[in-house]
């Protein structure tokens, strides 16, 4: 596996999922995430591990050997989701704060609904979505990708 390719990680406690374009997009979003521990897998549900280069910085992520099968997979993401719907209902409890901020939480909602019912293949392709994912020069795709990968569902 080269570096270019897209993979996704989520952090060990199953809150929040993000999907990396390149090993260069996840260095980047380290910048915004320092000491988050994630699991990586590739779209075909393999683990990966990070390999180092000389200064220590991510340079590639390989493939092991170790395939999860599909229910793990769905089991990771459904803790992701369920995670994700009730942050989302913390901030209605809370009480939302402006109209920008109940608009945003409302597309976070409606996003999280296209996961529901679909398998981890499918689920896949919507992290890759722009909507889901997030350019490699602009860190902030909007509330979905906001509330999926980095626990703020604004």
């Amino acid at each position: 596996m080269n570096q270019d390719t897209d993979f996704i990680g989520i952090d060990i406690p199953r809150r929040t999922v993000h999907f990396f374009q390149s090993v260069a997009a996840m260095r980047a979003s380290l910048v915004f995430s320092p000491g988050e521990v994630r699991e990586y897998f590739d779209g075909d549900r393999f683990r990966l591990t990070p390999a180092f280069d000389d200064e220590g910085r991510v340079a590639r992520m390989v493939r092991t050997t170790s395939r999860l099968s599909e229910r793990s997979m769905q089991a990771r993401l459904n803790a992701v989701v369920r995670n994700s719907r009730q942050r989302i209902d913390g901030e209605f409890a809370a009480g939302v704060r402006d109209d920008d901020h109940q608009k945003a939480l409302q597309e976070a909602l409606s996003g999280l609904d296209a996961f529901d019912g679909a398998s981890f293949a499918e689920r896949y392709v919507l992290l890759a979505q722009s909507v889901f994912s997030d350019p490699e020069e602009d860190h902030d795709s909007g509330a979905i990708h906001n509330c999926l990968a980095h626990g703020r569902c604004w």
